[in-house]
């Protein structure tokens, strides 16, 4: 599947102001009907964010690359996301967006800082999150966000090793899961032939880290209150109510932080 994102000028002025389209067009030419295309068209009002489109653009096309050649153009659309907020590098989310007909898209988020990092380990990320993806369609998920031993070994096919302490040597199974690159692997080939256009062509300069994860009790879970975000860690199997709400808290187990 590509997809592909253009910025054309429309014929009408708005206070003396160019107007563009934005096309965005998913389509999938090898296999017709796997996912259904569209085309749809959203108005810019003024004059657009040329640096936006950049970015954006440059994040497209790079995960529509290397989902062609390590993935071989099976995963369905996601969402594309940088979000600085984040208290991990990446993460996926599999049912975080929902369209007009009210079906769901998954959202795979990129945190800005990391892009101070080389290229090559902002798209190795970018693949943890793929590979996260694509074992949500297509294998047997570890309960509460667990990286289990089947997804190891997808990340292992791609070419990245997981670890928890990002060297080698790490526990290759747990919640909480970074990796590193196999020499010689899939994704480091992949990397290297990457056109260089698809390169991200800005730097976040916010030099704060993601702050780390508090330590607890393995033994304990996090519940999430999905109306104001409250956080509460406990035993599991808890029924737990926010105050402010009303609202049940629940586990948020199908986040994949990286």
């Amino acid at each position: 599947m590509q997809a592909h994102l253009w910025a054309v000028p429309s014929n009408t002025k708005i206070l003396g102001m160019q107007q563009y389209n934005l096309l965005p067009a998913i389509s999938n030419p090898q296999t017709p009907g796997l996912f259904a295309s569209y085309d749809a068209k959203v108005r810019i009002i003024g004059v657009y964010d040329e640096g936006t489109l950049k970015l954006f653009g440059a994040l497209q096309n790079s995960y529509n690359y290397l989902k062609k050649t390590l993935f071989n153009n099976i995963l369905p659309p996601v969402i594309l996301t940088l979000n600085r907020n984040s208290r991990s590098f990446g993460y996926y989310m599999p049912d975080a967006w929902s369209n007009e007909s009210q079906s769901t898209i998954p959202e795979i988020n990129i945190n800005p800082i990391i892009l101070q990092l080389p290229p090559i380990g902002m798209m190795s990320t970018l693949v943890h999150e793929m590979c996260h993806h694509y074992h949500q369609i297509n294998g047997t998920l570890g309960q509460q966000g667990y990286h289990n031993r089947e997804f190891a070994k997808i990340m292992l096919s791609i070419g990245l090793v997981c670890s928890d302490t990002g060297k080698r040597g790490g526990m290759q199974t747990g919640r909480r899961m970074s990796h590193y690159i196999l020499e010689g692997g899939r994704f480091q080939t992949a990397f290297y032939e990457m056109p260089e256009e698809y390169i991200l062509p800005f730097k976040s300069y916010r030099i704060t880290r993601p702050s780390s994860i508090p330590t607890v009790n393995r033994d304990k879970i996090k519940y999430q209150c999905t109306e104001c975000h409250l956080t509460v860690w406990g035993k599991p199997n808890l029924n737990i109510v926010c105050g402010n709400c009303n609202t049940q808290l629940l586990v948020p187990q199908t986040i994949y932080n990286q």
